[in-house]
């Protein structure tokens, strides 16, 4: 399956699954981005649910300095990520396999930088495999990468939406715009759904405003939480060199 298929199954206007027998689970309503992770699917950027490290513990609080991308004028929503760590991780599928292609400040935007040499170094530690190029894999040249690793821990189902990289675009539009449901198995994609955003009842739109309020607040001390698990590490490692 090359490239252009798996972009075809994650565009196709009809809600078709493959093998969804295997993979019995409930989707949800409407795509909630939950990273600063994105994922590049035949060079297209997407907003991801969650990370593909999420699974691996303590993958939040790797001590990887905390700096903003600065994009002036700002992007409209649906274009970066939300807060989970001080980094983004990014990567790429091609032939229906999930690989980490590279490192970049949070909220990735359209153009992925590169983080310093240190940065790559650690995440190879925390995942004990290396970054290397992969003959007859072709990286989108938005991003600047120093090789890839199959991310062969990655198993479940993760929902995806194509982000916004213009300044101007009708948000109400893109919000409603569908999402689609990738299921891994060992890194692999084995199906992959195109699903409806679904609006929002009387009853989710009345508790809606306490909801964003929540997680604001979670978001809040989930930084706090992450920055002090982090300056903590530096602390340990500066003790360890000295």
């Amino acid at each position: 399956m090359k490239t252009s298929f798996v972009f075809f199954c994650l565009s196709s206007v009809l809600l078709v699954c493959c093998r969804p027998q295997h993979h019995e689970h409930e989707r949800p309503p409407r795509f909630e981005c939950g990273t600063y992770d994105v994922v590049f699917i035949d060079s297209t950027r997407y907003l991801m649910d969650r990370s593909p490290l999420s699974s691996l513990e303590k993958y939040d609080e790797l001590p990887m300095d905390y700096l903003i991308n600065e994009v002036f004028p700002s992007y409209p929503g649906g274009t970066m990520g939300e807060f989970d760590k001080t980094y983004s991780a990014v990567w790429l599928l091609d032939d229906s396999t999930l690989y980490l292609c590279a490192l970049d400040y949070i909220q990735a935007a359209p153009k992925v930088g590169s983080r310093l040499d240190k940065d790559y170094r650690i995440m190879e530690k925390f995942l004990d495999r290396r970054f290397e190029p992969i003959p007859g894999i072709s990286i989108p040249s938005a991003i600047e990468s120093p090789g890839l690793i199959p991310a062969n821990w990655v198993s479940g189902p993760f929902y995806v939406k194509r982000a916004n990289d213009v300044f101007e675009v009708d948000t109400d539009s893109l919000w409603h715009a569908p999402f689609s449901e990738m299921v891994f198995e060992n890194g692999r994609m084995i199906s992959s759904c195109r699903l409806t955003t679904q609006p929002y009842t009387e009853k989710e739109l009345s508790s809606l405003k306490n909801t964003r309020r929540n997680l604001y607040l979670k978001e809040k001390k989930n930084f706090k939480r992450i920055i002090k698990a982090i300056e903590k590490q530096k602390k340990k490692m500066r003790k360890e060199q000295d």
